[in-house]
């Protein structure tokens, strides 16, 4: 992992906290809800969220698409494996790992990208 990564809520030990903790302080099911209902969705498309962080978001899009293949990627191991509870009952998503400022993902395979919560953690040149 690279040195200058930071995992959420900057410690790793607070990782397992980072879903309760963000939904008891923002409105995050409702943002994620409006987000994953803006994407005009279909069978057959491909979304991948870049810094997935725990899946919260891509697992909210692979149930309400089951036709729709989603991609979550992190590059955070323990937050990813948090992430992979997130995929019993739904085959069309799946977790990968790698960074936000280079994805291990092939040009133009997706039709849409999302991301949420992970700017904050990108240096300023990155972003």
């Amino acid at each position: 992992m690279n040195p200058a990564y930071v995992p959420a809520l900057r410690l790793r030990l607070l990782t397992r906290f980072y879903e309760p903790i963000v939904r008891m302080t923002m409105r995050d099911d409702a943002m994620k809800t409006l987000l994953a209902s803006r994407l005009t969705l279909r069978t057959g498309v491909r979304v991948a969220d870049i810094g997935c962080g725990p899946g919260g978001l891509a697992a909210r899009i692979a149930k309400s698409h089951p036709g729709v293949e989603v991609v979550g990627v992190d590059g955070d191991p323990e937050v990813l494996r948090i992430a992979e509870a997130k995929r019993e009952g739904l085959p069309n998503l799946r977790f990968i790992s790698g960074l936000a400022t280079s994805p291990p993902l092939e040009a133009g395979a997706f039709d849409r990208v999302v991301m949420s919560l992970v700017l904050h953690h990108l240096a300023t040149e990155d972003k």
